[in-house]
């Protein structure tokens, strides 16, 4: 499981060759990504720490714990990334997360990655749930979750502090693979 494209993207694992530009898109986007990631926003602040931070991911993609994959558009250009993260000890259940470059958001880059990714779950690596936990004011983040088939079930009333210290409702989605009908036994 190396990489995958879809209609108009290409998605693959970090390589060393590509600290450089991914540390340049972490400085470019760090505002944005502080809010999900703050402790490696703080952490990767050299190449040569992004050089690192690869080889961290292979290791968890080597335990089959971590599965983060950059996205390159087919003309080349980078929108963002797609991730999974076990959330089980079983390796049964993963969270599902998307990052884009401001550039490319509003262009459908991440839900057609994280479609991707849904069935690299559910075909390749037997998933039995998905899950995606999203800010209730990320209403690009629920439309991609949605479109993905994604369904919420649950709200943690004031369970995510913002950077900005306001305070707001996480939702929690989840996903089945489908049954030999084709439905969803979302619960």
């Amino acid at each position: 499981m190396d990489k995958w494209e879809s209609g108009r993207l290409l998605l693959r694992h970090y390589t060393p060759a590509d600290a450089e530009s991914y540390f340049t898109m972490w400085r470019e986007n760090a505002e944005h990504l502080r809010e999900f990631i703050p402790d490696a926003v703080a952490r990767l602040g050299s190449v040569a720490e992004m050089v690192k931070h690869i080889a961290w991911m292979d290791a968890g993609r080597a335990a089959g714990r971590l599965f983060i994959f950059g996205g390159w558009s087919k003309d080349g250009g980078y929108v963002g990334e797609v991730y999974m993260g076990t959330r089980s000890p079983d390796f049964s259940e993963f969270e599902l997360g998307y990052f884009l470059v401001r550039d490319a958001v509003g262009q459908g880059f991440a839900t057609e990655a994280a479609e991707c990714l849904v069935q690299v779950a559910f075909q390749e690596l037997k998933v039995a749930r998905l899950w995606a936990r999203i800010a209730a004011d990320n209403a690009a983040s629920i439309a991609v979750a949605m479109r993905c088939g994604f369904q919420l079930v649950a709200r943690h009333a004031g369970g995510k502090v913002k950077k900005d210290g306001s305070v707001v409702d996480l939702l929690v989605y989840s996903l089945t693979p489908p049954t030999a009908s084709g439905q969803r036994p979302y619960r």
